[in-house]
Parts: structure tokens; sequence; C-alpha cells
């Protein structure tokens, strides 16, 4: 009864209102944009838990201070779950406007007579604005809100205070002017091709695709060789098929494709239909979200659709039969890791993935941040895992289409190419990124980004 009594709080306070306040009206126009000033500042503060966060903090508040004497402040809180905003302002801090924005109802107390409120998060149904929850620095959410807030105010961001909740006893304080480059438009920028190894891979070129309402429309995609700096143009051909993954199984003399969520083998480059490499009986109840070939073990190593049983399967290139290798544990919380590109590096003989940790824990934390995760190639157990804490992670979709990255293994390095197809940001973030991995260290370095063009719908 109690654990039913915490869950119907719960959801009184994500679909109802926050401490008896009804959700705003709707803005008719939003305010002007602010001129820029010396003494204009922009800051956020951005939350993932909030007044509901858990039954003990059912009566709570998050508190934030606002101490910069001398500036008029535009504050922007962002929470996640509904949340009750409590701020206070130092003597000789000006407010001159505040942006409450996010996904679920928030409210706010404590703001000084005539302070210009903007309600923007997702419940208010602000058809002007709507500003992306945004708690952590190095993820997608976080950079669509500063692109939202630019283009509201005028302003970029003079600092950011993330948090997965707050303790009404230990507010945050704003009090000072970061200097970060994530808080500009272009962040990040490619790292110029003379302070970049020689590198050079064969890879799928892939256009985006363009989601609306539910639909999609294919582009061209074409197969060639790439450097750091993106695609060789005069070595792309064209593929006749809507692939996300393409692997060459020499000793076979065949390739191996990724369509949708099953493995096929294909004639790329002719117009041919592709035939399952896999009888479709042994995936009845499964899908593939990534794979990668295993030439020493004569095997795909793959990652299916399931999250009751998390753990890599190999699949045998000799007679396609299918066996469950390690399984992988869940941490504290009962999160698991979700590979979205796996690498065999032949040098070290492990797997390589690109991973992200997904559960009831990251429900509320917009898109989980990265994880480099070395594998057994031999038992598929996890050896370890690092974050990469650089890597913008696309939002993982149910809809494997979107899913489109790829992992290559190039010596001692390892190569992260992927499309962002996301419609809910359309151009604003879209485009291909190439980025330079470092398994030793974790460290990842953009070196390429290609902006979405003008589709090609004649595809071949």
């Amino acid at each position: 009864m109690r654990c039913r009594l915490q869950v119907l709080i719960a959801l009184l306070a994500m679909g109802l209102a926050v401490a008896g306040h009804a959700p705003p009206a709707r803005a008719a126009e939003l305010p002007p944009r602010l001129a820029p000033a010396p003494d204009l500042e922009l800051h956020m503060v951005g939350l993932t838990g909030g007044f509901y966060a858990n039954a003990k903090q059912a009566l709570g508040r998050s508190r934030v201070h606002v101490d910069r004497p001398g500036k008029r402040v535009v504050l922007c809180l962002n929470g996640y779950l509904a949340t009750s905003w409590k701020v206070s302002v130092a003597a000789d801090t000006t407010l001159a406007r505040v942006y409450v924005g996010g996904q679920y109802l928030q409210s706010v107390a404590g703001l000084p007579e005539n302070t210009l409120k903007v309600y923007a998060y997702y419940d208010a149904r602000n058809p002007q604005l709507w500003l992306s929850p945004a708690s952590q620095l190095e993820t997608r959410d976080f950079r669509i809100a500063v692109r939202e807030l630019h283009a509201a105010t005028g302003l970029l961001l003079a600092s950011f205070h993330g948090a997965e909740s707050l303790d009404e006893d230990r507010p945050i304080t704003v009090n000072r002017v970061e200097d970060n480059p994530a808080f500009s438009l272009d962040y990040p920028q490619p790292k110029p091709a003379a302070d970049l190894p020689a590198v050079s891979f064969s890879a799928l070129h892939l256009p985006v695709l363009d989601w609306k309402y539910g639909t999609h429309t294919s582009y061209a995609v074409s197969y060639g060789e790439f450097t750091l700096q993106g695609p060789r143009a005069d070595t792309l051909l064209p593929i006749a098929l809507d692939i996300k993954t393409l692997l060459h199984d020499e000793p076979g003399k065949r390739f191996l494709g990724l369509i949708r969520d099953h493995c096929h083998v294909v004639e790329p480059f002719e117009h041919a239909a592709a035939n399952r490499v896999i009888e479709p009986a042994a995936f009845s109840e499964e899908r593939i979200h990534c794979l990668t070939l295993d030439p020493k073990r004569q095997r795909l190593v793959a990652w299916p659709y399931v999250t009751n049983h998390p753990g890599p399967v190999a699949i045998s290139l000799t007679n396609g039969q299918v066996a469950t290798l390690h399984r992988w544990p869940k941490n504290e919380q009962r999160d698991y890791l979700q590979p979205v590109a796996l690498a065999y590096a032949p040098e070290k003989d492990v797997i390589y993935g690109i991973s992200q940790y997904l559960g009831p824990t990251q429900n509320h934390a917009g898109v989980p941040p990265a994880m480099l995760c070395e594998i057994d190639a031999e038992t598929g157990e996890l050896r370890q895992t690092a974050p990469l804490g650089n890597l913008i992670m696309p939002k993982t979709s149910v809809h494997n289409l979107l899913d489109r990255r790829q992992l290559i293994s190039v010596g001692e390095h390892l190569v992260y190419l992927t499309t962002d197809d996301q419609f809910d940001v359309g151009a604003q973030l879209g485009g291909s990124s190439i980025f330079l991995i470092d398994p030793n260290t974790a460290t990842v370095t953009l070196t390429h980004r290609e902006p979405h063009s003008a589709p090609n719908k004649s595809n071949p």
C-alpha cells in the first residue's frame, strides 16, 4: 500500500500541479531578445530530479540563490521531473528575466516583484518556446538548450549548474562566470588535420533520413574510402539498400549488411534483392541492434534488441548457429549497458563497443553519457568500461532506423562515425560526424562534421 501511495504521489506531481500551482497560460508571444551588455548575464541551472524526485522530498523545494552584485541576470531554471523552485536574490543583483524550461510541470516562488517569467517547459504547451531539459554538460539536450536560449535571449551562457537533485538545505548559488568552450554555439569544433594522425579506412557514407510524422524517406547510401577529414568523394560507390552496417567477409567472399534490424548477405553494389545470412527463425523474437565481424573465430558478434537478458550473441558464419555469450550485469540502480556500435580489434583480439546506460535511473536523466566497453572476444564478457566524457551521444530511439552509427578499428585507434537523424531538432545539430577515440585513454577527438545536405530522394 505504501509503494502504491508513493507511485500515486509521483504521478500526481507529473501530470497535475506542483504545490497547488496550475499550469500557466500560454504566452501570446515571447519577450524581445536582449541587447548584449557588460552588466547582462545568462545563467542556467539544470536539474534531473525535482519536487517529487522521491517520497522524502515530496514537500521540499529546489533552492537557487543568485548573487551577482552590479549585474542584471537572466536566469534559466531547467528541470526534467516536476520541480518546485524557490529563488532568492542577493542585494545589488537585478533579476532581469526568468525562463522556466524542462519537461514536466515547473513552479517558481521567491522572485522579486514584477520579474518577467517565461514558461518554456513541455507541459506548459508554450507554442513559442520549449527549452530542452539539460542537467549535464556533454549531452545533446544541453547543446539544444544553449541554442534555444541564445535564439530567445540573444545571450550566451555565463555559467551552468547541473545536478541530479537539489537539497533544500543546500541551495545552488549562482555567483560566478565560467569560461567554458561548451557555451559556444558552434561547440565542438573539429581538430585541425595537421594535429591528427594519418588514418584511412573504408566505411558507409550515410546521409540523413528525413523523418516526418512517423514516415521516412531514404537518401542515397554509398561506400568508399575515408580519412579523418571525411569521405573521399571520388571513391564512393552507391548502394541500393537502406543499410546501416557493411562488413566484408573476406574468406566467404561476400558482404554482410545490417538492414533495419536483421543481418543479410548483400550484393551492395548491384541492384539485387538481399537474402538473409541467418535463418529468420533464429531471431524470431529478437532484433539485432549492432554487430561486428570476428574473422579469427569466423563468426558475427551481435547485440540483440533485448532488455531482460542483456548480453552479446555469436552467430556462426559457417552454419548460422546462434550462441548466447556472457550475460552482462546491471549496476546497483539496475541500469544496463546498451551498445550502439561494435568493432573487433585484431591487434588486441578484443571487441570494443560504444554504449549507454539505460534503465530505471536513466529514464529520468535525458540522454545518458557514452561509455567505451572492452569485451572479451572469446567469451563476450565485459572486461572494463570507461566514460567518454566529451562524446555527445544522439538519442537512442526505439526506431532502429535512427541508430546509424559505425565503429571501426584502425590500428591502435577507433573511429566512430555517427549520422544524426533526429527529426525533433532538425538542422540545429543534425549531420554526420567523425570521432577519433584512443581506447587506451578513452579520449575522444572530433575530426570532421558534415552538416545536413539537401536530400537526394532519387535513391537508385
